[in-house]
């Protein structure tokens, strides 16, 4: 029959690997949600260069 002490060390053992994978998972969704994001961003970031450049145009002095 193992010892207490060397039970109770397995079971935390368990858990933090448990644990350690469920954060890997979630660490994994996060990145591909900030590569998501990113690129929206980077989307909107052209949308309004070029909306910029219009109202640009627009001020620009009719020849």
């Amino acid at each position: 029959m193992p010892h207490p002490l060397l039970q109770s060390l397995e079971q935390k053992i368990r858990q933090l690997l448990t644990e350690s994978a469920t954060l890997r998972l979630e660490m994994a969704e996060l990145q591909r949600e900030n590569t998501q994001l990113r690129l929206q961003q980077e989307e909107w970031e052209a949308q309004l260069a070029q909306l910029l450049e219009r109202f640009d145009q627009v001020d620009q002095p009719l020849d």
